[in-house]
């Protein structure tokens, strides 16, 4: 080859044999540095591209980007290819190629990085589940595993270690409502967080017992107050709650259980039912009272009964009778004594009537002289009384209650046993009997005189509490004039209402005088109990009120005897009447008055 001529190189002087020098050999790009084609030139081998290893050369003639030449034969160079980022070229071992890889930390590596190198200087085995720390500038240890409830906490003078975080030491500020906090730091006892606004909790401060939290509406605060039963609640409140689980009733309606557990209402009934039970587990019912089956004990007198469940001794006093056969004795009578005294017997007997003041006014006793014989009644004092012939009754009347003579006593003849004589008896059309029927004198026997009588069949009328005619509105009965009359009236009622009753004796034409009496059952009733009793008199005047009763029970049968003289002076009528101080009363059926004219004296008296 002939010599080449290379123009510019550089002053011998400033080589150093690196210097490359590019050429073509056999269409290749080729580069050759200056040490080579000195070498080149000191064999007599001609210099072949590429140049071998022999020679200086690497025997490769070209190289891809990271290719890394190694020997991968004696005199043989190779390329090893570049790989991903990340490898590195690892030995293969002594008369082994390298190649790259992934450094292995347990083969590849040996000694322990320090951390200036960014380990951690430490060999040891960690602890599991350990925090790593620097112990020194230049080493690292690990702290004990900490646990669910626990945070590293840091300590200026020492290791880290792990504990539960206090909230009055690890923590600093106000937690915010945005980090899960209320962003308040006290309390008023009772109070109750709220958002007021969105994202902000205000307090709700407690107030007095007995108060709700109501909501005030949406977007609006909530605030305490009564729960409004018509505004703040829905539904209907059950049994298991407290409630009735009924939304309706009916005027009268009572609640009962009607099963365990559920309430039903039980629809009233008319006037005068009483709720009675069904027994156990069965529901209950209005009805009637029975007195048979319905009620125990027996109903005191306070209570308008009777207190007793036998017929009582003064019911036995005014409605019974004793009778006794004339021996020429003494009867006693006391305020036990019943008030009808029958006699009989052939001969006479002497009554001592009992001491006033342990009587009543208008106490009275019925005597009845069935004997042959003359009875003789006295006061308690001795005085005489009356004389009762045979045949003949007389009503006996307490008039006073502080004497023991005459004077506290009324006597008036009722009745005759037998009739007896000639002669005829003009009736009138009342029937009146005009004339008296004469008798013999000489015998005892006295005149037989007419007598009318008003016996009601039915009830009358309820009446109240105004004045009223007890018998009716054609009750009234027609007196003579100058006359004197004896009327003995019966009379039973009921009353509606509770009250008091006045009774008046009442004449169209004022007669000269009226005198009355009566002896009544208690205000409870007829029932065993202290009589009612009454008097009352007037003169010149057309009317005799006696005083009001106590205040007479109601639903209860009343009865009042009443025993009246009239002395008329024009002719005139005669009636009843009644005043209640409430509510009406209604007059029986067997109520009845009798009215017998006094005749003039007949008769032998000596």
């Amino acid at each position: 080859m002939s010599s080449i001529q290379i123009p510019n190189l550089p002053a011998v002087i400033g080589l150093d044999g690196s210097e490359l020098f590019e050429g073509v050999q056999a269409g290749y790009s080729v580069k050759i540095s200056l040490a080579q084609m000195i070498a080149a030139a000191r064999i007599t081998t001609p210099i072949t591209f590429p140049i071998a290893v022999s020679v200086g050369g690497t025997g490769l003639i070209s190289f891809t980007v990271g290719d890394i030449m190694y020997a991968s034969a004696t005199q043989t160079f190779s390329k090893l290819a570049d790989v991903a980022l990340g490898n590195a070229i690892i030995s293969g071992g002594v008369g082994a190629i390298p190649s790259y890889g992934k450094i292995g930390l347990t083969t590849h590596v040996s000694g322990v990085l320090p951390v200036a190198n960014g380990g951690t200087n430490q060999s040891a085995a960690l602890t599991q589940y350990g925090m790593i720390y620097g112990d020194t500038t230049t080493s690292m240890a690990s702290t004990a595993a900490g646990t669910t409830t626990t945070v590293l906490h840091g300590n200026a003078a020492g290791a880290p270690t792990f504990s539960a975080v206090s909230l009055t030491a690890d923590v600093s500020g106000v937690l915010p409502v945005a980090n899960g906090g209320t962003n308040i730091t006290s309390y008023t006892i009772g109070s109750i967080p709220y958002a007021s606004t969105a994202g902000i909790l205000s307090q709700l401060l407690d107030v007095a017992i007995g108060n709700a939290i109501i909501s005030g509406g949406v977007g609006a605060a909530p605030s305490y107050g009564k729960i409004g039963l018509t505004t703040h609640v829905s539904g209907t409140l059950p049994v298991a709650n407290g409630g009735t689980n009924i939304t309706s009733y009916a005027i009268g309606d009572i609640l009962y259980a009607s099963t365990t557990g559920i309430l039903s209402s039980l629809a009233d009934v008319a006037i005068g039912n009483a709720i009675i039970s069904g027994g156990v587990g069965v529901a209950p019912s209005y009805g009637k009272i029975g007195l048979t089956t319905h009620v125990s004990g027996t109903l005191p007198v306070a209570n308008g009964g009777t207190g007793v469940t036998t017929a009582p001794a003064e019911a036995a006093r005014i409605l019974g009778y004793t009778a006794t056969a004339t021996a020429a004795g003494t009867t006693v009578l006391t305020n036990t004594s019943t008030q009808y005294q029958l006699f009989t017997g052939a001969t006479t007997q002497t009554i001592t009537l009992p001491v006033t003041s342990t009587l009543g006014t208008g106490w009275s006793f019925h005597i009845v002289n069935n004997s042959t014989g003359s009875l003789t009644v006295n006061s308690s004092g001795g005085n005489l009384v009356a004389t009762i012939i045979a045949g003949l009754s007389a009503m006996i009347t307490c008039i006073g209650t502080t004497l023991t003579t005459a004077a506290d006593w009324e006597a008036g003849f009722t009745d005759f046993q037998t009739l007896t004589g000639t002669g005829a008896a003009v009736l009138g059309t009342g029937p009146t009997i005009t004339g008296a029927v004469s008798a013999n004198a000489t015998s005892g026997n006295g005149a037989i005189v007419g007598q009318q009588t008003l016996n009601l069949a039915a009830n009358v009328t309820a009446f109240g509490p105004a004045i009223g005619d007890f018998f009716g509105a054609t009750s009234a009965i027609s007196l003579e004039a100058s006359s004197v009359y004896e009327i003995v009236i019966y009379a039973v009622m009921t009353k509606t209402t509770a009250g008091t009753a006045t009774w008046t004796l009442t004449a169209s034409s004022a007669p000269t005088r009226i005198i009355g009496t009566y002896q009544a059952s208690p205000v409870t009733g007829i029932a065993a109990g202290a009589p009612i009793t009454g008097f009352t008199g007037s003169q010149g005047a057309t009317t005799a009120a006696f005083s009001a009763t106590g205040s007479l029970t109601t639903a209860v049968n009343h009865a009042f005897q009443f025993v009246v003289q009239v002395q008329t002076n024009a002719a005139t009528s005669f009636k009843l009447q009644l005043t209640q101080s409430a509510g009406t009363a209604t007059p029986l059926a067997g109520s009845y008055y009798t009215v017998k004219k006094i005749s003039a004296t007949t008769g032998t008296f000596v």
